[in-house]
């Protein structure tokens, strides 16, 4: 189950008025058996990212309030930070409706090949 820490400042710096800092720290997690912590390295590296309040790629991103009302309010950090793969490459940045097409195609792609083979099957019957 993954949690959220949110901190209110009512007296926040003049640089950072109107943007929020989202932290992706669900891989700085320890789990042993059944219970998950954060090691003081992993504290370290949380700090050190809500200290110097910029982008960090796949771990933190400053957003702005009007980004924020661009997702209905939402403050779901995947909206905002896109997760690592684990072999170090970034997420896929096209958007739904691209992907969801190329996923259509790749279907379409199999069933062509699928009827290649049926056929091909067919002549050696």
């Amino acid at each position: 189950m993954e949690s959220y820490v949110v901190i209110c400042r009512t007296q926040k710096p003049q640089e950072r008025r109107g943007k929020i800092l989202l932290i992706d720290a669900v891989k700085e997690v320890a789990r042993v058996q059944a219970q998950s912590f954060l090691k003081p390295e992993h504290q370290k590296q949380i700090l050190a990212a809500y200290r110097g309040f910029r982008d960090e790629e796949g771990f933190a991103k400053v957003v702005t309030v009007e980004e924020v009302a661009q997702q209905d309010y939402r403050l779901s950090i995947p909206l905002y930070v896109r997760r690592a793969l684990e072999n170090g490459t970034e997420t896929d940045k096209r958007s739904l409706k691209e992907l969801w097409s190329d996923w259509q195609e790749s279907g379409r792609e199999f069933w062509r090949q699928m009827d290649k083979v049926v056929e091909m099957l067919d002549q050696i019957i």
